[in-house]
């Protein structure tokens, strides 16, 4: 158990906060990204603050520069500072992905904004393949020239480009 810097507070290794003020456990709630966070005092002003945040700072020293507290369970609700780390952002990712917190993004038509379809990208790339220009295959396909630059700049429809292009590659070596 920690005393915070505020002196309003215990700190507890699992997460719990007492109130030295009010005599009792702090009830924390979920935020709506499913963190558990409290309302806290700071200099007298009131704020939210996640509960991994104040037992990482408490326990594991201040949070390096480009750094996050991150779940080592995945489980939000478990801050006991055992269960927690310091990793940069692009590590927190691929654990979310290891662990399945998160799905791969959406690609393609599956995207819901996603104007054209698969086999119209095909269509450009393989079109962009073989060198044609952006207002011909515009013409050809139907797909706007906006849509052709961003497929053409790897912005949209990436994963197709290396299927294609494997595919292109393979075909004209044999």
């Amino acid at each position: 158990m920690i005393r915070t810097e505020e002196g309003n507070w215990l700190i507890y290794e699992d997460g719990k906060l007492y109130s030295i003020k009010y005599k009792r456990f702090m009830n924390p709630s979920p935020s709506s990204s499913g963190y558990l966070k409290t309302n806290y005092k700071v200099n007298g002003k009131s704020k939210n603050i996640n509960i991994h945040d104040l037992v990482a700072k408490y326990f594991m020293g201040e949070k390096p520069k480009g750094m996050i507290v991150n779940h080592i369970d995945g489980n939000k609700h478990n801050n006991h500072v055992n269960n927690l780390e310091y990793i940069d952002y692009k590590g927190n990712s691929n654990h979310a992905r290891e662990l399945g917190l998160i799905k791969n993004q959406a690609r393609g038509s599956r995207i819901g904004t996603s104007t054209i379809t698969e086999s119209q990208a095909k269509e450009v790339i393989s079109l962009l393949i073989k060198g044609e220009r952006n207002k011909d295959i515009s013409a050809k396909t139907g797909v706007t020239r906006t849509n052709v630059c961003h497929i053409k700049a790897k912005n949209s429809w990436k994963h197709l480009w290396a299927e294609l292009e494997g595919a292109t590659t393979i075909e004209s070596t044999t």
